[in-house]
């Protein structure tokens, strides 16, 4: 099959970390090899260096020629994808975005968003944002009937799943990553140096929810139904692999331990959120209840070969 011939330029905060900047990188490393013009640019956030410096090597080379491409004058004359939230898009609502990098571009022939709203409707202001552009990619159907529902023209919607970069995310290439051990029995023989184990019947059932602890992910609707539900006798645990927002910080560590049913926060590095091994979780769950907004959780679930409720998708 011949690689269209049209201009295409996806511009997404790349730099910035988060994810709109993974989702962005993926589908940046996806499409090269599909595209024979193909460019990115840094819009919509800041770049962050740290965050530069942190990707492997072979990403860096791949972005950083990418990004050359993009900065061309006839980068933006074809098919220009804005792939960030809706108020950021041109007439942008971050003062001196329009005059650095406008999304989309004036030249630009095909104006396509990519975005995603975690509940069950989106802000009024994005819905003539979206009306204003040729098409809308979202994640799942859940978005197309909730943006839809919204006022957003069913017809100029279209669902582009989540990409999963299949080299970070290869459960050959790692090993399980440690969990904390809340079991009694678990956290004993770990406090006395030996390695016995409890029986199956004895071991708890764990949950796992990866997210970014921000509100909007509901993290307050997650452990009010969790803690509805057991409490400190049952042998449940949850495990949240969460990363700050900004300055946020994570009301469980005020929690009464004594009552409350177990839980914990994982703390670790990017690339250990693909190295969860099943034996260790059975139930790999999501914050925001969507399912399906960031492939982060999707390749845990992938991994632990486990169940991960979240609406339809």
């Amino acid at each position: 099959m011949s690689r269209p011939t049209q201009p295409a330029l996806w511009m997404s905060p790349l730099l910035s970390g988060g994810g709109y900047s993974s989702e962005g990188i993926a589908f940046a490393l996806g499409l090269e090899p599909r595209l024979r013009t193909f460019g990115v640019r840094q819009f919509a956030e800041q770049h962050n260096d740290r965050f530069f410096d942190g990707l492997s090597p072979p990403v860096q080379a791949n972005l950083s020629r990418l990004l050359h491409r993009g900065a061309r004058a006839e980068a933006d004359r074809g098919v220009a994808i804005c792939h960030s939230t809706p108020d950021a898009w041109v007439p942008s609502k971050f003062p001196g975005w329009d005059a650095i990098a406008p999304c989309p571009p004036p030249r630009a022939r095909v104006r396509i968003g990519r975005t995603m709203f975690e509940t069950d409707s989106i802000p009024a202001d994005w819905v003539a944002r979206c009306n204003g552009l040729d098409e809308v990619w979202v994640p799942t159907s859940f978005h197309v009937d909730t943006f839809a529902a919204a006022g957003v023209l069913r017809s100029k919607l279209a669902v582009l799943g989540e990409p999963v970069d299949t080299e970070q995310f290869d459960p050959a290439k790692h090993t399980p990553m440690p969990l904390p051990s809340l079991h009694p029995a678990v956290a004993a023989a770990a406090e006395a140096g030996t390695t016995d184990a409890p029986s199956s019947s004895d071991a708890p059932f764990r949950f796992l929810s990866v997210f970014k602890w921000e509100l909007r992910k509901g993290w307050d609707a997650l452990l009010a139904a969790y803690f509805a539900e057991f409490d400190h006798s049952e042998p449940v645990e949850l495990l949240l692999k969460a990363n700050r927002c900004r300055r946020a910080h994570f009301p469980i560590d005020n929690i009464d331990g004594v009552a409350a049913p177990r839980q914990s926060v994982v703390h670790n590095a990017l690339e250990s959120i693909g190295s969860v091994g099943s034996q260790d979780v059975q139930c790999c769950c999501s914050a925001d209840g969507v399912g399906s907004t960031s492939p982060e959780p999707e390749s845990v679930q992938m991994h632990c070969g486990v169940p991960r409720p979240g609406s339809a998708s």
